[in-house]
């Protein structure tokens, strides 16, 4: 029986956060969908999940966090093709214009500061960002 509960489920989602609160917050709104998400709190544990065989079809992370920041986080996994098609969604609270233009120039899918948007929000805009590129393919 548990074999078909992972059948049915949506979406692979690799959700890379240091703060506690925000990764009990979104384990629990995620709870309540369909899809398989893998939430760590550095990007060492990220690559590691990256390189053990994971695919996700999104990678959503912070910006700002102890050890490797975000930015780098994506130039090292896309250096070592690690990120294998996935859409690449910042979720922080990084504001400025040169946040946004740095992820521009990475080709990061989707940009989202937490303020702005409540959690089940957050959700909606990473499902419609998978379903968008993977309409593209």
């Amino acid at each position: 029986m548990d074999e078909n509960k992972t059948e049915g489920k949506k979406y692979k989602i690799l959700f890379l956060d240091d703060d506690p609160f925000i990764l009990d917050m979104y384990s629990t709104k995620f709870a309540s969908t369909e899809h398989d998400v893998y939430f760590v709190p550095s990007a060492d544990e990220a690559k590691k999940v990256l390189k053990s065989g994971f695919k996700p079809d999104a990678i959503v992370f912070d910006l700002i966090m102890p050890g490797t920041q975000g930015f780098d986080f994506v130039s090292d996994i896309k250096k070592e093709h690690l990120d294998d098609g996935a859409v690449l969604i910042a979720l922080t609270n990084q504001n400025e214009y040169e946040d946004y233009e740095r992820a521009e120039n990475l080709h990061i899918d989707e940009y989202i500061v937490k303020a702005n948007y409540i959690p089940s929000e957050v959700i909606a805009i990473i499902e419609n960002t998978i379903k968008n590129k993977k309409n593209k393919n």
